[in-house]
């Protein structure tokens, strides 16, 4: 879990190493299947379950003006993963995944958490989406397009976005090969993470790139 400082309202606080801090546990529960369906298509779905304790919180020390970390908060999640894979042609290829999950968190009885460590969740998106192309035009060129779908973050508030990626590759020779890749072509660019204030924004971009082999 994230470690972030904390300035509280009321000076003068100072933030301690808690001498009985522990190590934060989860607790995972897995359950899968794989298959194949006809010699073109290959899928998985897994589901999981986990759950959290001693979760790291920000308390203060009994009468002293000083913050300890502590193990205060709890927690568990749920959610799905799949995936699948079709071979369309012997030169093209479309593969396809989502993930799914909700997650709750909660201080244990009498927790007073001056970290405000519930408001770190959120920070994972709900869900993902991808579908990705590969096409395989000849021996000596291939053309790549992914599209990705991620939910919107709570904490800190980030919309969610969807992108279009593409990469094309030629080779030109056996030892000399061209490539172009597009990463977010449609679209003003998304933030990815972070508070607005300080948010690095991922834009669209282009990039060629000539590589020789001797």
């Amino acid at each position: 879990m994230d470690r972030d400082p904390v300035v509280p309202g009321v000076p003068p606080y100072l933030l301690v190493g808690g001498p009985d801090f522990q190590s934060e546990v989860a607790r995972f529960f897995e359950l899968g299947f794989r298959s194949q369906a006809g010699a073109d298509v290959l899928y998985s779905v897994n589901l999981y379950r986990a759950l959290y304790d001693d979760l790291h919180t920000q308390e203060q020390v009994p009468g002293q003006p000083k913050l300890k970390f502590a193990n205060g908060m709890m927690g568990a999640s749920r959610g799905v993963e799949a995936w699948a894979s079709w071979q369309l042609t012997p030169s093209w290829r479309l593969r396809g995944a989502v993930t799914a999950q909700h997650t709750d968190t909660w201080l244990k009885p009498g927790v007073v958490d001056l970290g405000e460590s519930l408001t770190r969740k959120g920070r994972d998106p709900s869900y993902t989406a991808s579908l990705r192309s590969s096409w395989q035009l000849a021996d000596e060129r291939e053309f790549d397009l992914a599209l990705r779908r991620v939910a919107a973050l709570s904490a800190p508030d980030v919309p969610g976005y969807t992108a279009v990626d593409m990469r094309f590759g030629w080779k030109l020779r056996p030892s000399l090969a061209l490539s172009v890749t597009g990463n977010n072509l449609f679209g003003g660019g998304h933030g990815e993470a972070t508070d607005v204030a300080y948010r690095a924004q991922a834009s669209r971009s282009v990039a060629v790139e000539l590589a020789a082999w001797f």
